[in-house]
């Protein structure tokens, strides 16, 4: 997880600028909105990245080697 927002929008605009990232391993990760309703706090977003199967993948996707 990335952040998390009360706002869709601002969920929705990091995603646009990581996107937009002059970074060749970031702007090609695979981002997503995961909607999280929190008791006594209320709706959030999440923003994530992947899906990967597993954790070793999601570090050798993002370019970092598992020794």
């Amino acid at each position: 997880q990335l952040a998390s927002y009360k706002n869709i929008e601002k969920a929705e605009k990091l995603i646009i600028n990581y996107k937009e990232s002059s970074n060749l391993i970031i702007s090609k990760l695979n981002f997503n909105i995961a909607k999280a309703n929190i008791p006594d706090r209320g709706t959030y977003y999440r923003v994530r990245v992947g899906p990967f199967n597993n954790v070793k993948d999601g570090f050798l996707e993002i370019g970092i080697r598992i020794v």
